[in-house]
């Protein structure tokens, strides 16, 4: 059995690839920027707070990361509703996410806080530097520049996740390959692309991210 690709039918939907594209980048955008408040504060109740708080946060860190997105998504999106909350498909996928990604963003700044030295932080102190000047220049940025790997790999994990908010009607990219599939029928051709456009698009943010991290982070050494 004999499979003729045929990629040129698929050129007349570019567009709707290109939409899915904005889609995709607009939901995972918004979740990380959320997901890096809730891990900021997260991070700082988990460490400074009292210690029903720690707990509370400890819980909500653990039941997230081991518990599938997609469950997490399919809650949001029809369960809410039960309850009086009804949200679009693309607010509901960012809820989740953000939610999803809030969690992972805690333990990465929880740890990149924590690594650093206490006696840096006397040392600071001993040269009667002021407390601001101590969170930022010996706690802030050598966290910072500890955590920025990781947030880059976060980045990318809510990027690959976002596709499973195509199940809820979220159109971004696997919700356009699934539409054009439906009217091609060239599923082989479709996915192929799809995979393809996904990991240009990781490689093109990897760039990005390293471009940033060499010329902003210098002074984090």
């Amino acid at each position: 059995m004999s499979y003729n690709f045929n990629f040129a039918q698929l050129w007349p939907y570019a567009p709707m690839l290109v939409q899915g594209l904005v889609g995709a980048l607009g939901l995972v955008a918004a979740s990380f920027l959320i997901s890096s408040l809730v891990g900021i504060f997260g991070a700082i109740a988990r460490l400074y707070g009292p210690t029903p708080l720690r707990w509370i946060i400890k819980a909500y860190v653990e039941v997230i990361r081991n518990t599938p997105p997609l469950v997490q998504i399919y809650l949001v999106f029809f369960t809410l509703p039960s309850f009086g909350i009804r949200l679009s498909p693309m607010t509901a996928g960012i809820v989740a996410l953000s939610v999803h990604g809030g969690a992972y963003m805690i333990e990465i700044i929880r740890a990149g806080v924590a690594a650093v030295p206490r006696g840096q932080v006397e040392a600071g102190r001993a040269l009667g530097l002021t407390e601001r000047s101590i969170l930022l220049d010996v706690s802030i940025r050598p966290a910072l520049r500890a955590m920025f790997p990781a947030l880059v790999s976060e980045f990318m994990m809510l990027l690959l996740g976002s596709s499973l908010c195509s199940q809820i009607a979220v159109y971004e990219l696997t919700a356009a390959a699934g539409d054009i599939d439906s009217r091609t029928f060239r599923s082989f051709e479709v996915y192929i692309v799809l995979g393809g456009v996904y990991l240009a698009l990781s490689l093109i943010i990897s760039i990005l991210f390293r471009g940033v991290e060499t010329r902003l982070l210098r002074w984090a050494n």
